[in-house]
């Protein structure tokens, strides 16, 4: 009988996990959030900048990029996370991105870059507290390393 009952919560844990995030909903990434460049080594010397509105179900996300030499890339899309195609101008290129929650995590697909464009996901995840904000950019086409920055949320 007591192996009944560790198998019912082992089978029950992840419907429980499942029900509590829909209760709940998916979090909150809305803020400005600048990169750690103590905790993002593959920033070199970039300093970014994410600001992130959920609205009306939609997430509208721009992202400022200021590069060693000074120049200054401004990124932007506005998108439902029901994986939608959607338009993201990226600092004059166009390309498209969809998005969606895996659990917690807040996942974009941008994809259809000019032609020497990576494609690219992005994992979106929030700290315990939700004063940190880890982005891992996984690059599927062509394939090259994995990249983490981690960004704080500017009060």
């Amino acid at each position: 009988m007591a192996c009944f009952h560790l198998a019912l919560a082992v089978l029950a844990a992840p419907l429980l996990t499942s029900l509590a995030f829909a209760a709940s909903g998916p979090p909150n990434f809305s803020g400005t959030w600048e990169l750690d460049a103590a905790k993002s080594p593959s920033a070199e010397g970039r300093t970014i900048t994410y600001t992130i509105q959920n609205a009306s179900g939609k997430i509208n996300f721009t992202r400022v990029v200021h590069e060693r030499d000074g120049k200054e890339v401004t990124s932007q899309f506005t998108c439902d996370t029901m994986g939608t195609q959607c338009d993201f101008d990226e600092g004059g290129h166009k390309a498209h991105v969809s998005l969606w929650f895996n659990g917690a995590a807040l996942m974009i697909l941008k994809t259809d870059g000019p032609k020497e464009d990576a494609t690219t996901q992005w994992k979106l995840e929030l700290a315990p507290g939700g004063h940190s904000l880890t982005v891992e950019l996984e690059h599927i086409d062509p394939t090259d390393k994995a990249e983490t920055m981690v960004f704080d949320k500017k009060s």
